[in-house]
């Protein structure tokens, strides 16, 4: 009876750290020069506010904003 329920709460944490994997590896995500556009700013206003915005991540040294937590920013009026 234990074990069944242990199997049970560890099979549930497998799918969903699958599920997030699967998210993260399917994100799309926005250059700074993107995030200008969107925004109306200059792409070194965005380089210089990316700590305001909070949402970038650094892939091999570039600077990357996740659409879906850009998004987020955006509804959340942070701006």
């Amino acid at each position: 009876m234990i074990a069944e329920e242990l199997f049970k709460l560890i099979r549930g944490d497998v799918v969903e750290a699958s599920k997030e994997i699967t998210h993260i590896e399917n994100e799309e995500y926005l250059t700074p020069k993107d995030v200008a556009r969107i925004l109306g700013w200059h792409y070194m206003t965005v380089y210089k506010k990316k700590d305001e915005l909070g949402c970038y991540v650094r892939i091999k040294n570039r600077i990357f904003f996740p659409k879906s937590k850009f998004h987020q920013v955006l509804q959340s009026g942070r701006l």
